[in-house]
């Protein structure tokens, strides 16, 4: 696979791009939520061509001890 080259100061344009965006979920919830959407990605047909890219804001650590994400 050729690699890419990072440039600085360009601006990235996308076009026909699923979002999903969650909010104040798990680690586990957020692996389940990335394997849906490639589910449904699989069942609908859709063809993509690039890699699937994730956004993470932050985490924070619940009352209970969870690591949680910020998307």
């Amino acid at each position: 696979m050729e690699k890419l080259a990072i440039q600085n100061g360009k601006v990235l344009r996308l076009a026909n791009v699923l979002i999903k965006e969650l909010y104040s979920i798990t680690l586990l919830e957020l692996d389940e939520a990335i394997n849906q959407l490639m589910q449904f990605i699989d069942v609908t047909g859709i063809q993509t061509c690039g890699p699937l890219i994730t956004h993470v804001k932050g985490t924070y650590v619940t009352v209970s001890g969870e690591v949680a994400v910020i998307n």
